[in-house]
């Protein structure tokens, strides 16, 4: 019983660090501006003629974009697409209760 209550605190403080450990906002405000220069870059140095060019950088803005969504997405576990799952810490808080006498 001891073994899973330290297996509970652990696995409590892990998800807690998880939760707090996050990007801080003038990195990720650094990283769209990177996007945003590369994306103009790669649009400034494409042919005026060329027949896939509009195709082309839209594609390469649409990877960016996407790029950035999760990540920041993955950031937030507690809101966006991408969820943490609560479900096994729940049942493990339940299974060590039902054990206490």
């Amino acid at each position: 019983m001891l073994n899973a209550f330290n297996g509970l605190t652990g696995a409590d403080a892990k998800r807690l660090h998880g939760v707090r450990d996050q990007i801080n906002g003038n990195i990720l405000l650094m990283l769209v501006l990177f996007g945003v220069f590369t994306t103009l870059t790669m649009g400034r140095l494409q042919e005026p003629g060329s027949r896939y060019g509009f195709l082309r950088i839209s594609f390469y803005i649409g990877l960016v974009a996407l790029v950035y969504f999760v990540l920041v997405d993955l950031e937030q576990p507690r809101r966006g697409l991408i969820l943490v799952n609560q479900g096994p810490m729940y049942e493990l808080s339940m299974a060590l209760q039902s054990q206490m006498p």
